[in-house]
């Protein structure tokens, strides 16, 4: 019989190793995420540890809404966030989903060793292992987060929610998103669903592809044009990594990708 209670992860207890993937993860954040300028609020979905809030935090987002289905990650982003001087958050230990108010398991998914967390059962990924043990957990859809949060329109939202983005966006109304990172973990054929679903509210700025171990960005992203990533550029056959996008009702693109920044 399955057993159910917090999930807590070997790393979970050591504070070091916790901090030491939380600065990993600011700099990802810092060279590969997406900002829009100004940054009037800034949704983290699957928020982990903390690190993308606190570049958002960094970048001057005035407002800042996490949502993290762990009760463990959640509590650490709290503390790692209180210490880094962040006050400008708030925490929601939920699941998101395609609907509110559902009890779903939440995980440990082991991968080559490194315990991650998700509300799937990963069958698309057979080298995974997927733990007996469950945390449950209350979801929260996309429509429910605008109202949870008082927000009309979301200025970046970023996704990293293990497999649950499909169900999440799909057939989602994402016209108040003005910009989004999302990482997928789908398998090829949800993960090309799913982003040909995405192109219809937004243009690609910048994409990571595991077939090729390349990073692809828009010429308009680097300055060197004015044009967006073609879809039909990206490979689906292996898993695709990330995609950074902006909303086509855009006038005027005032993003900051830069290390520098």
């Amino acid at each position: 019989m399955s057993n159910s209670g917090v999930l807590v992860c070997e790393s979970d207890t050591d504070f070091e190793k916790i901090v030491e993937i939380f600065k990993k993860e600011i700099k990802n954040a810092r060279y590969n995420s997406l900002f829009l300028q100004p940054l009037e609020n800034y949704v983290d979905v699957g928020a982990h540890y903390g690190a993308f809030a606190h570049e958002a935090h960094r970048r001057g987002a005035q407002t800042i809404y996490c949502f993290e289905a762990s009760s463990t990650n959640s509590l650490l982003m709290q503390n790692l966030l209180d210490e880094c001087g962040v006050d400008n958050y708030r925490i929601f230990n939920l699941a998101v989903a395609g609907e509110s108010g559902e009890i779903v398991k939440l995980r440990k998914i082991n991968n080559a060793g490194s315990d991650q967390y998700s509300i799937i059962n990963y069958d698309h990924r057979s080298e995974y292992q997927i733990s007996e043990e469950f945390e449950p957990c209350l979801t929260v859809s996309l429509e429910d987060i605008f109202k949870l949060c008082n927000l009309e329109k979301i200025s970046t939202m970023k996704v990293d929610i293990e497999g649950a983005e499909y169900d999440f966006l799909m057939n989602k109304d994402l016209s108040n998103i003005d910009s989004m990172y999302i990482e997928f973990h789908c398998g090829p054929k949800k993960n090309k669903d799913l982003c040909i679903y995405l192109s219809q509210y937004f243009y690609i700025l910048g994409a990571y592809t595991a077939s090729d171990d390349k990073t692809h960005m828009s010429p308009i992203a680097t300055g060197d044009g004015d044009t967006f990533i073609n879809i039909g550029e990206i490979d689906f056959d292996m898993e695709l990594h990330y995609m950074m996008l902006t909303n086509k009702n855009l006038k005027d693109l005032k993003f900051v990708k830069n290390k520098n920044n």
